[in-house]
């Protein structure tokens, strides 16, 4: 029940990623080969983590389902499995420099997005 995830809405996603492919990559020209970073190269790529850069307390995020979906969720607890991690976070900082653009969907404005749909689309 302690957990945090940093969700982001789809749109935001798909925006980014147009975005992305308008600027294609350059290489970078300072790159040193016998001091490699991860995220350059000489080649023309770019890595960038489009997230929302804002965590939502997990049992949050099944308040604001429950709310949209008028429903109330069975929650069994658990133990953290091994490799997970409590909180997870991304950092645009990146993809702002990049593209201008940063994923800015509130939690409530993207469940309610989707609640829509899905109510719509599966008559529910």
């Amino acid at each position: 029940g302690k957990m945090t995830r940093d969700f982001t809405y789809i749109d935001d996603i798909v925006k980014g990623i147009e975005k992305i492919v308008l600027k294609p990559a350059t290489p970078n020209l300072e790159f040193i080969k016998s001091k490699p970073v991860s995220s350059s190269s000489s080649a023309p790529f770019r890595i960038f983590n489009i997230g929302n850069n804002n965590p939502v307390k997990i049992l949050d995020f099944i308040r604001v389902m429950e709310s949209n979906f008028n429903k109330k969720a069975i929650i069994e607890m658990h133990p953290m499995q091994l490799g997970d991690v409590e909180i997870t976070s991304s950092n645009t900082d990146k993809l702002e420099q990049w593209i201008s653009f940063s994923p800015k969907t509130k939690l409530s404005v993207g469940i309610k997005k989707f609640s829509d749909w899905f109510i719509k689309y599966y008559n529910y």
